[in-house]
Order: C-alpha cells, then structure tokens, then sequence
C-alpha cells in the first residue's frame, strides 16, 4: 500500500509537543533544551478534518470538507493523489506548519512519485489506519506506548537512526520491529519508506 500525508513538521510539533504525565522522555528528549535529534518520520500528529479551517476557503473547499464529513468521500482517495492531498492540506489555519509526505509498505513495489526522494524507513501500523510510528513513540514524542521504563533497552537502534530520525535499511527497521514488539506486546507493526518531495 501507498498513501500521501499531511503531518506537522517536526519545529512544530516539538514546540507544542507535551509529554504525557508519569512516562519517562524519549531517548531523543533532554530534560532541558533543544531535542537531540530530529524526526522526519510518519508519526507527527496527522492533520485532523476537525482541526481549524482557514478563514478564506472557497466553496470549493468547503464541499471537500463537507463531503468528507458525510463520508461521500473518502481519506483514501484524497491521500491516493498528490494534487488531492495538496488541496486538503491548504484548507487548514497554520497551513504552513505541516507538510506532504508519501508512504509506502515495503511489500509494496510503486515507485515513488517523481521528485519524492527517500528519508528512511519507519515502522508503523498499517497504512490504511491512523499514522502511528514506533520510532517516534519511543525515540522522540512518546504519546502511546513511550519511553522504555530503563530509558537504556533500545540504546542501539537509537544509534542506527540516520539524521531524519529513521533507520536507513529496511534490514535495520526490521530488527527494531521486532525488539519493539517483543518488548511492548505488539503484533501488527510493518516496515514503511517515508519520502518528502525535494
């Protein structure tokens, strides 16, 4: 499976980000200053339909808005095209603080659209389900699952992270996955390829 998205871009969901009560920071998380590192990966707070909508939309716009709602049309064929997703993107408030990316199972062969280059590989849920990625519970804005307890289990996959916060081999991503699930209880995570237009 294939899909666009449209997810706040890391500056600012760090910067709104508020980590839940009684669960130890992510690796990437001093307890003062900056992040350590970044991440480019899925799991940065989707654009909700229910998040504000721009003051200036046209009716076009709003019967997009209103179609979604009334499920006459579906989330999958909006993020099925790079145009479609565009136009959603942009009938939000603080527009400019989120950002189009394209997502691929590794079990699927498409290739990229033109233009879209690689970031590295991130593990999540299945597609056709709301974004959640491992990486970022864990290493970066632990929402779900967390930080392990020891703050220290998963010191080496940290490690292999590459400057997006993502692994840069699916055989990486893969020996993640699989220490995750162990460690957390999960059965259903697969290996996707994060790509951002350049």
């Amino acid at each position: 499976m294939t899909r666009f998205c449209v997810v706040k871009q890391f500056d600012a969901m760090y910067a709104d980000f508020i980590p839940p009560e009684r669960r130890p920071l992510a690796y990437a998380h001093p307890t003062k200053g900056k992040p350590k590192r970044i991440y480019l990966g899925m799991g940065r707070e989707e654009r909700d339909l229910y998040d504000t909508l721009a003051g200036d939309i046209d009716d076009a716009g709003e019967e997009l808005i209103e179609s979604l709602e009334d499920d006459l049309i579906s989330f999958d064929e909006i993020f099925s095209d790079e145009e479609e997703t565009e136009n959603y993107a942009a009938l939000f408030d603080d527009a400019d603080d989120y950002e189009i990316l394209w997502l691929r199972d590794t079990k699927d062969a498409t290739p990229a659209p033109e233009g879209y280059l690689s970031l590295g590989y991130d593990v999540s849920y299945h597609l056709d389900r709301e974004l959640f990625s491992a990486v970022c519970d864990l290493f970066f804005f632990p929402i779900w699952h967390g930080a392990d307890p020891t703050g220290s289990e998963f010191e080496k996959e940290y490690a292999a992270l590459n400057p997006n916060g993502l692994f840069d081999t699916q055989k990486n991503a893969e020996i993640f996955r699989a220490h995750y699930c162990q460690s957390f209880g999960e059965s259903n995570l697969v290996i996707c390829e994060v790509f951002k237009r350049q």
